[in-house]
């Protein structure tokens, strides 16, 4: 006689935890903080970051600040509360910052004087915003401007390229104040 017993129970094999991250901005320009945002549907025990050069981060939403330009491997790797793994990559770039100066025609002037500025940026900007100091601004690459009295003003120049990274140029003018006449007669007779 051949005797045979089966039993028969269920196996739960759990699945791989989904897995997703996000970051901002993209492209994140030189000298800027990158943020990272991980996720998943499922309870997560440990999270992994690498960001492609060199450094890492153990924690959910990271902030990481790159030290060049370029375009980064980034992984993160999941652990969920069963002990399951998964991993995602995404490749994230770093853009450079415009370069970017200003001329003015004269950096000392009297009250009531025009000044010229001269803008220069990389070829790619894309825009420029002066400020000159007493609330006035202007979207010109070449702007002329009469301060209103005299003082020392600090004159700001910003230009964004195409890629929307930034960069800024600071100067001062010294406006001279207008001379005050004064005077004064005698009657002899």
């Amino acid at each position: 006689f051949l005797c045979e017993n089966a039993i028969t129970h269920p196996v739960l094999v759990p699945s791989n935890p989904d897995i997703f991250f996000t970051w901002a901005p993209e492209p994140t320009c030189l000298g800027e903080s990158t943020y990272f945002y991980g996720g998943s549907g499922f309870p997560i025990s440990q999270w992994h970051w690498n960001f492609g050069d060199g450094y890492t981060a153990l924690i959910q939403n990271p902030v990481h600040q790159y030290s060049n330009t370029g375009t980064y491997n980034v992984f993160l790797d999941i652990t969920d509360t069963n002990g399951c793994v998964n991993t995602l990559s995404n490749i994230i770039t770093v853009d450079s910052v415009p370069e970017v100066s200003f001329t003015m025609s004269d950096s000392v002037l009297c009250h009531g004087n025009a000044i010229s500025f001269m803008g220069s940026g990389s070829a790619n900007v894309e825009t420029w915003f002066w400020e000159f100091g007493d609330g006035s601004f202007s979207p010109d690459q070449n702007p002329i401007h009469y301060y209103p009295s005299g003082g020392t003003y600090i004159v700001t120049l910003t230009v964004t390229d195409s890629s929307g990274c930034s960069n800024t140029a600071t100067d001062n003018v010294l406006i001279l104040p207008a001379p005050t006449a004064d005077y004064s007669y005698q009657n002899l007779t």
